[in-house]
């Protein structure tokens, strides 16, 4: 039979018999970046005189690499006859999560989503779609954190409930009152409420709309995002009282608010 390969599983110990006359006692490192990992895993082997190799696959202590990312919003400038100028003043939007992939094509369930805005997770934003034009630096500020270095190919947003439980976290304002924390108001003050359409609960910023098919978060920088709401792509329709809404978002780097810097290819 012949002698299993080092290389054959990268978990539990491994025995590997070489001859001895071969081999110096030594301690080796082998690292292997694993697919769809933030960093590399290593395994440690001691090679002895007996022929004996021995080792684990504990992942190195020092295997990711972190920067810090931060998030605004804005509103793409319309003109006064824009798709959605006219008909609505204000489009209200709970968010209680901001995640980034480094898969295009990511399943929802996928464990690799990286969180970018811990603090609404516990506490979500109501952010207003129309507040900001994008040329204004007084825009929908959310509190940044610290993600694995690398690339970035789609963003998504994770909607609060129109009605959360008891048990579930509250924005500190909420523009529409009892209708829930979704929802468009029109120039007449009418306070619409807002659904998505397709019912989803999650809005996405795909690759194709994203500057440059991707972010990069680089080690030990900043990275200033700006997610801008699109209200010429935008699409929304009365449902009885209801407000339909399927938004378009894209996205882009900036070094500082105002200042638009194109994704690295």
């Amino acid at each position: 039979m012949s002698p299993a390969s080092p290389f054959s599983q990268l978990s539990g110990s491994f025995r590997v018999r070489r001859p001895a006359a071969a081999l110096l006692s030594a301690t080796v490192l082998f690292c292997f970046a694993l697919n769809g990992c933030s960093g590399d895993y290593c395994i440690i082997g001691i090679f002895n005189p007996t022929g004996i190799v021995t080792g684990t696959n504990n992942p190195c202590v020092n295997n990711k690499v972190m920067g810090n990312v931060s998030v605004r919003f804005t509103a793409a400038a319309a003109p006064a006859d824009g798709p959605m100028a006219a008909n609505l003043l204000h489009i209200f939007v709970t968010v209680q999560g901001i995640e980034a992939h480094p898969n295009a094509v990511a399943n929802e369930d996928s464990p690799d989503w990286e969180e970018l805005a811990p603090d609404i997770v516990r506490k979500p934003v109501q952010i207003d779609l129309l507040a900001h034009p994008a040329s204004s630096c007084a825009t929908n500020p959310i509190a940044g954190a610290l993600i694995a270095a690398g690339a970035y190919r789609q963003i998504r947003l994770r909607l609060a409930p129109g009605h959360p439980t008891a048990v579930e976290a509250v924005p500190a304002q909420n523009a529409c009152g009892e209708l829930g924390f979704h929802c468009a108001i029109s120039p007449d003050g009418h306070i619409h409420p807002l659904a998505f359409v397709g019912g989803v609960t999650n809005l996405h910023v795909a690759a194709d709309r994203i500057s440059g098919g991707f972010f990069h978060v680089l080690p030990d920088t900043d990275t200033h995002l700006t997610i801008e709401f699109n209200p010429f792509s935008s699409f929304a329709t009365s449902s009885g009282n209801t407000v339909q809404l399927n938004p378009i978002f894209t996205m882009d780097t900036a070094t500082l608010c105002g200042t638009a810097m194109t994704s690295e290819q």
